[in-house]
């Protein structure tokens, strides 16, 4: 359900009223409403994820050889280290040894 007044969207609040968050109108929404509102909120919540970088497992994998032990399996990611017109660094960690090394391009 969107507001009449500025068209953004419009949430649940106590009662079977929706409520907007950007200009704080309430409106008697109806139950379908509401409970459709409700199933978008707990999508959205359920959609942030939170990575650890310390877990390479959640990584990506390529055939990279580790200068340290050379086994030829590294978990890897691409992060931008200087300026924007510059090519990304790439970071690779061992899945043996858990060496970690990057490469510039």
């Amino acid at each position: 359900m969107f507001c009449p007044n500025c068209k953004a969207l419009m949430f649940p609040q106590g009662g079977g009223q929706m409520v907007c968050k950007k200009c704080g109108t309430t409106t008697a929404g109806s139950q379908a409403a509401t409970d459709a509102a409700k199933t978008r909120s707990l999508k959205s919540e359920k959609a942030r994820v939170v990575t650890d970088i310390n877990d390479p497992e959640i990584l990506p994998k390529s055939r990279e050889m580790c200068p340290k032990c050379s086994f030829n399996e590294a978990y890897w990611m691409i992060q931008q280290t200087r300026s924007a017109d510059e090519s990304p660094t790439r970071f690779y960690i061992c899945v043996r040894c858990g060496h970690r090394w990057r490469e510039y391009s």
